[in-house]
């Protein structure tokens, strides 16, 4: 036995981890001098204790130490086959959750982790129960809150479980958190609350939760932004929302991993901030600022040519882009997106704006019968569009290969988020030219110069073309 050397290798949160463990070291400090022998079914066993080292993989082994108090870390480690990451993302009114909410999904799906999102349990109770709380009592205010934290467990629980019996790396992402409900109340009745539900804070607050981002409320900083317009439960002041998101803060101070995104930035920003944090935490690379485009000759683009060419995961979706008809009074455009793969689908609705002469672009997440609503308001002048969207990262840069299905006119572009201007461009895609800032080439304008859905290649529309060639004039005047 002294010179034998067992090896734990397990696969967790997609990262080997080996150790080597001295045997004589364990035999000396806890066996004592105790007879062993090795069987013919792979199990090291004594007279009192146990060790069973079951196959993880060929070759490699885990090995479970029944006697000295690492059995449930071991198993732990051997029975979780995928990552589940819990986020919380909280904050005063009108912080920009719904935005972050959609737009993270969608990027971490895009990854390739599942996602999962539970919905703001306060929203339902107000809403479904028609609660007005100035017309509640003491009593039922704690009865309110103590109901509304169980909800929220019991959302949680259940999607966390969902997330767990996938089998792959998933994300659940919480619309609030339980210690947002103690923002409401006195900390004299959130006590009362913990004591009669055995509950204590470092359970519920703490160990629940992998990570808490707090969105400042539009009314700390960014007083002009501030609406209650497009939450129905919102109905707090400017006042009260700086003095409840000042309350929400507080309630999550001491969690292990809290991050303050603050209104110090423009809204876009904001949000990549917001972003960073998660995506710093499921290991995924962070979004950059600049999004470049490039035309691409490639005629036939597919998942295995990219995965096999440079080694990577790719995920594939259909997606569907339809603009609505716009306000009169308002600058800009907005448009729902069908995006999925496999028979499953997820819908988005998104408006782009300018503010103070930059590009503003919000979204939210839809129910796919508020997506058939909208479809009712599709503007007639503009097609639908439909691309075959193929993700992946590579060298820790995000790239989107976008290749328009309908209208049909032979064009496919590379979107990747480039902060330096040197992100590398892998060879198996043959990149023809840079068109970052020309305006035909975007989705909203495709859309209108192929409102007839002509499906010629892109090449004979002239608008295109000649934004194209002056461009590439551009290029090669800016080089000589």
């Amino acid at each position: 036995l002294a010179n034998i050397v067992v090896s734990i290798s397990v696969e967790y949160q997609s990262h080997y981890i080996h150790q080597n463990i001295d045997t004589t070291m364990f035999a000396n400090r806890f066996f004592g001098k105790r007879r062993f022998r090795f069987s013919k079914s792979s199990v090291f066993a004594t007279r009192n204790i146990g060790l069973m080292v079951p196959v993880v993989s060929a070759g490699l082994f885990c090995t479970y130490f029944n006697a000295f108090g690492i059995t449930k870390e071991v198993k732990a480690i051997e029975q979780q086959k995928a990552p589940v990451y819990k986020v919380v993302l909280t904050g005063g009114p009108c912080g920009g959750k719904t935005t972050a909410l959609a737009y993270i999904s969608e990027r971490l799906r895009s990854l390739g982790f599942k996602v999962f999102r539970v919905p703001e349990a306060a929203t339902i109770l107000i809403q479904g129960g028609g609660i007005n709380f100035a017309t509640l009592s003491d009593d039922e205010v704690l009865n309110f809150q103590i109901n509304l934290v169980e909800m929220m467990m019991s959302l949680e629980d259940a999607f966390v479980n969902l997330a767990e019996t996938t089998g792959q790396p998933s994300v659940v992402l919480m619309d609030r958190g339980t210690m947002d409900a103690s923002a409401y109340i006195s900390p004299e009745s959130w006590q009362v609350i913990m004591d009669e539900k055995s509950w204590n804070q470092v359970e519920i607050r703490d160990k629940r939760y992998d990570a808490v981002i707090h969105l400042v409320s539009a009314a700390v900083g960014a007083e002009k932004f501030y609406t209650t317009a497009n939450n129905a439960a919102r109905t707090e002041t400017l006042e009260e929302a700086r003095a409840l998101d000042d309350a929400v803060l507080n309630a999550w101070v001491g969690h292990p991993l809290f991050k303050i995104v603050d209104n110090t930035t423009d809204f876009q920003d904001k949000i990549s901030r917001c972003s960073d944090a998660i995506f710093s935490l499921v290991g995924a690379p962070s979004p950059k600022n600049v999004r470049r485009k490039f035309v691409v000759s490639n005629k036939k683009v597919s998942e295995d040519l990219i995965a096999n060419a440079i080694g990577v995961k790719v995920e594939t979706f259909d997606v569907e882009e339809t603009y609505l008809v716009s306000q009169e009074d308002k600058e800009g455009y907005s448009y729902v997106r069908r995006r999925g793969q496999k028979d499953s689908f997820g819908y988005t609705h998104l408006s782009r704006n300018k503010v103070e002469d930059k590009d503003i672009t919000l979204s939210r997440a839809i129910t796919g019968r508020t997506y058939l609503n909208f479809l009712k308001q599709r503007d007639t002048e503009k097609i639908t569009l439909k691309k075959k969207v193929f993700c992946f990262q590579y060298e820790n840069i995000y790239y989107e290969l976008e290749q328009y299905i309908k209208p049909d006119i032979e064009l496919t572009v590379l979107i990747l988020e480039d902060d330096t201007n040197s992100a590398p461009i892998p060879d198996v895609i043959k990149v023809k030219g840079e068109v970052t800032s020309v305006p035909a080439f975007s989705s909203v304008n495709i859309a209108s110069m192929f409102a007839d859905d002509n499906s010629e290649p892109w090449k004979e529309n002239d608008e295109m073309l000649y934004a194209y060639l002056d461009r590439k004039l551009f290029q090669r005047a800016g080089k000589k």
